[in-house]
């Protein structure tokens, strides 16, 4: 570890912040422009193009342009009636109403979340319309569920907002977190722009850089005591899902399987795509400062968030802010037909693109090639060792160092086209099948990070795993209140008067019967006899339960091909499998998870969660199901159907925009709740002790000890 020498003094905000604007003045001042001028003070003293600027600059450009009474009333209407088909909105409760950081992980029902979007429409006191974006980000966000988006597109991914530090949580320290690296030197970074980002920050650091910290323990931030100081900044802003813990994970860094390689994510505090309420000008962080001669000094440094454009160079920055009447009407406007919003991928570009060093060194196993199918994979399990011994693009195959226990990591169930899906069901059924060929009699499969995707590959995975007697898949209920009910009807009847008619979502034949493999043939089999179901006084029209059988056969029929791929020849008993995750385990992968657990009783194990964290939590994040962006109304029938919701009544441009259609009905409500999958917590059977969250070693040798004795976690 480097040494400092000892006496540092507190910097307030960097200098940059405060240079004096040549040309601005009085009713003159842009305070777009001021953001190039800012920026080319870091270009010009790093002699390059990087381009760095305050984040907080960003803000006064953004909150320079007004909102008025008569837009915040139109546009709130607006996200109403889209608000109003949530299939949760009984059981909701908005989040705090100020930044008091309390506890939002909650399931008390309270259905006022149109009463929190109407309060904003007549809080005359929002005169800026990034504050009003945010105000309405901030309620949608606190529903911690991270199939409901809302991004105004004047404001989101427009810069890379971010602080120095990656930090990582101490597995035997339930205060301090440690500094793992410096975004200003990740790998994938433009070197030029993290020079610009070391300038930037080195006022505040007394002329240090950012990477001389690595090693060193921050003990508080703003005042807090760092663990709990980012447990509360995770619960209040990170809406992924509604376990705290798994908030708290999001936030740090963690590894993950990448397009063939295994990287450190950077984690969701470091690097944002947005400014939000949580996002002051600066951050304070206390470091334990050791010195030349060994003492220890809790120092205070007070860092601003910086921010930059795209790649970080000073052309780009010019394109955004030439000034904020340009940036507006380029950014702000609507001026295209919804149905060409442009969707924001579901990960941030930057935090994909970057980490830090390798989690751990690259394996160099011996391989042979499979004729059979084109692929190479290790033909030697080596004892004391991790072997990979097979990996594609969303999956990876090690075998650990006890020659018997294999690992399986899941990063996606979401591939981009037919090639690809393709391609994951070979890569899993080869993988599996060289793990099972080389001996592994335990299986942990870890699906840390795994953000979901398409439904029925999760579903394969979980039969290929372990097979039950019927391929049904998942029960779903959709809500079906009076305008959805509507434009069912109206869809169904073009359909069948004009046969190239496109009834979009509302195309019934895209759902299965509740008991057969074949599409819907009418409507009254989806509507009727429906049920209704009373919650928290609000009674709520459903349709019949149905099963997406129909279109998971394709799947099955290919991955299950044994002419195609290699099968399993006798898998693994289920005592003899587990699965792992940070509980960042979302959608089609919650489904996966569940299926394992409720169908087989396999058993999960959870790791993290803030500190010296103990208690296990749920180890997946959100139920899957079909999501619905705003653009999906846009449509003739829904059009004419009064009380409908439609894009063309926004007043404001949105790049990402949408909301879950169904509830998932479970098998497993045992209690009898009543309540869809997402509302009912199922804590995992034990949690993981003494891991590192970047070092997956560390994980899986934990399950492995765990699985060996057949108990809860270590």
């Amino acid at each position: 570890m480097k040494t400092i020498p000892f006496g540092l003094t507190v910097l307030s905000i960097s200098a940059l912040c405060t240079l004096p604007i040549a040309g601005f003045s009085g009713n003159s001042h842009d305070p777009c422009a001021e953001i190039v001028v800012l920026a080319a003070v870091t270009s010009a003293q790093t002699n390059s193009s990087a381009a760095v600027f305050p984040a907080s600059s960003a803000r006064e450009c953004f909150e320079s342009f007004p909102v008025s009474a008569h837009q915040r009333h139109a546009h709130i209407a607006a996200i109403s009636r889209f608000a109003a088909l949530y299939p949760f909105i009984d059981l909701v409760a908005p989040p705090p109403s100020s930044d008091n950081q309390q506890d939002t992980d909650t399931t008390t029902p309270q259905p006022q979340l149109l009463a929190a979007l109407d309060a904003i429409a007549h809080n005359d006191f929002i005169t800026s319309e990034f504050v009003f974006h945010g105000t309405i980000y901030d309620i949608l966000n606190g529903l911690n569920d991270a199939h409901v988006n809302y991004d105004a597109a004047c404001f989101t991914g427009k810069i890379a907002v971010v602080q120095p530090f990656l930090l990582q949580a101490l597995p035997d320290d339930d205060a301090a977190l440690v500094i793992l690296g410096s975004i200003a030197t990740a790998d994938g970074l433009n070197p030029e722009l993290g020079r610009g980002l070391d300038l930037f920050w080195s006022n505040a650091f007394d002329g240090y850089y950012p990477s001389d910290f690595v090693g060193y323990k921050v003990l508080k931030i703003d005042g807090v005591e760092a663990v709990n100081w980012m447990k509360n900044y995770a619960q209040s802003y990170i809406g992924k899902t509604k376990f705290k813990e798994a908030r708290f994970n999001y936030a740090l860094p963690s590894y993950q399987w990448l397009n063939h390689k295994l990287v450190t994510k950077n984690g969701s505090f470091a690097v944002q795509d947005r400014i939000h309420s949580g996002i002051k000008d600066s951050v304070t962080y206390t470091i334990d400062i050791v010195s030349k001669k060994g003492v220890h000094s809790a120092t205070d440094f007070i860092v601003p968030w910086a921010a930059f454009v795209g790649g970080g160079s000073l052309n780009e920055t010019k394109t955004m802010f030439e000034s904020a009447s340009i940036f507006y009407e380029k950014n702000c406007v609507k001026k295209i037909s919804s149905l060409e919003m442009k969707q924001i991928e579901e990960e941030e570009e930057f935090l994909e693109a970057t980490s830090v060093k390798p989690v751990f060194p690259a394996y160099l196993p011996s391989v042979v090639e499979d004729g059979a199918h084109g692929r190479q994979y290790a033909n030697k399990w080596e004892l004391g060792k991790v072997s990979e011994i097979y990996s594609g693009k969303h999956h990876a195959f090690f075998g650990l160092e006890d020659g018997e226990t294999g690992v399986w990591v899941i990063s996606t169930f979401s591939p981009s086209n037919e090639t690809e899906s393709f391609n994951f069901a070979k890569d899993m059924m080869v993988g599996l099948t060289t793990l099972e060929s080389l001996g592994s009699k335990k299986l942990i499969i870890d699906v840390t990070n795994n953000g979901g995707g398409t439904i029925c590959l999760g579903c394969v995975a979980a039969y290929v795993v372990a097979p039950w007697e019927s391929r049904t898949c998942y029960r779903y209920d959709i809500r079906v209140p009076k305008v959805l009910e509507t434009i069912f009807t109206l869809s169904a009847d073009q359909s069948q008067k004009n046969t190239s008619f496109d009834a979009g979502i509302f195309n019934i034949s895209n759902f299965g019967r509740t008991t057969e493999t074949t599409a819907m043939t009418s409507l009254s089999e989806l509507l009727d006899p429906g049920r209704t179901s009373t919650r928290n006084g609000v009674a709520n029209t459903y349709s019949n339960l149905f099963t997406l059988d129909h279109s998971c056969q394709e799947t099955f029929a290919v991955a299950l091909n044994a002419s195609l791929f290699p099968q399993l020849q006798n898998g693994w008993k289920a005592d003899n499998v587990a699965v792992v995750s940070n509980g960042f385990c979302g959608s089609t992968c919650a489904n996966f998870c569940r299926t394992l657990r409720d169908k087989h009783g396999i058993r999960s194990y959870t790791y993290g969660g803030g500190g010296a964290a103990k208690t296990p939590f749920q180890p997946s994040a959100f139920e899957g199901g079909m999501v619905l962006g705003y653009q999906s109304f846009d449509t003739v029938v829904s059009k004419n159907v009064a009380g409908a919701p439609a894009t063309d009544d926004l007043v404001f441009p949105l790049a990402r925009a949408r909301f879950p259609f169904y509830e998932v009905y479970p098998d497993y409500d045992r209690n009898g709740t009543g309540l869809p999958a997402e509302w009912i917590p199922q804590v995992a059977e034990g949690q993981l002790e003494n891991v590192n969250a970047t070092d997956p070693e560390t994980v899986w040798n934990r399950a492995r000890e765990a699985l060996e004795r057949g108990d809860g976690g270590l």
